[in-house]
């Protein structure tokens, strides 16, 4: 187990689940999840691109989001956007989220949200 800084479970070691999901090309999310709750940890941080975040909520793991709001505008035709992928067809097919938590942090605004829905 990998020792966690910050005092809490220790991490197991990555390349135990890795080996055994190894011939997966698309990440087993809910497998992991399973893999991780039968070692009692029971949520992750989860930092990644767009394509990971789509596959995330598109599995049904995503039982809450925390979005940053910053008072700078980057945008362009080339600006990444946080979900990838296909995206919901009509609002009726959105992954729905209800506001828990708003939050002042500096300049911006940390914003949580529960989820309203199982997958979608």
């Amino acid at each position: 187990a990998l020792p966690d800084p910050r005092g809490h479970k220790a991490l197991p070691d990555r390349s135990e689940y890795r080996d055994r999901k190894a011939a997966r090309a698309i990440p087993d999310l809910p497998g992991l999840m399973e893999y991780l709750g039968d070692r009692e940890i029971d949520s992750i941080l989860l930092e990644g691109g767009g394509g990971l975040n789509e596959s995330a909520l598109r599995s049904g793991i995503v039982k809450e989001v925390k979005a940053f709001v910053a008072p700078k505008i980057f945008g362009g035709a080339q600006a990444l956007t946080p979900v990838a992928g296909l995206g919901a067809g009509t609002p009726a097919q959105a992954w729905m989220f209800t506001l828990a938590r708003a939050e002042q942090v500096g300049e911006d605004v940390l914003l949580t949200y529960r989820s309203r829905t199982e997958g979608r």
